[in-house]
């Protein structure tokens, strides 16, 4: 993989294949890249998505798990 400039990868994070990643682009840790991404970002989870759009999907699982548990 070609990391940009400035790239910040958080802990077990990892990528695959030969892709790139944009300058200034931060991975959460434990995310799998597996696209090429844009710099600049925030990104997190597997696959991997931009992180703020990860944190609502991990919501929406927290409530459906809850509403599932209360029946």
């Amino acid at each position: 993989s070609e990391l940009g400039r400035n790239v910040i990868m958080g802990g077990q994070s990892a990528t695959s294949g030969h892709l790139k990643i944009g300058d200034f682009s931060t991975i959460a840790a434990r995310g799998g890249v597996s696209k090429n991404l844009e710099g600049g970002r925030v990104y997190g989870g597997f696959p991997i998505m931009l992180q703020k759009d990860w944190l609502k999907l991990q919501a929406k699982i927290a409530i459906k798990f809850k509403e599932k548990s209360q029946d």
